[in-house]
């Protein structure tokens, strides 16, 4: 099943998955994706400059 490919145990999961389909970043739980501090960890996962 996809639950056990991606690890997913629990939800809410959000993956960060790159253009090659690689899973760079797996986040458990509720979270304000336009808050500062999740802005700066997508900025990081991607190596976006900000």
């Amino acid at each position: 099943m996809l639950e056990n490919l991606l690890g997913a145990d629990r939800l809410p999961l959000t993956l960060l998955i790159d253009a090659e389909g690689r899973v760079l970043s797996k986040t458990y739980g509720a979270r304000d994706w336009d808050s500062p501090e999740s802005r700066a960890m997508i900025a990081e996962v991607f190596r976006i400059k900000h």
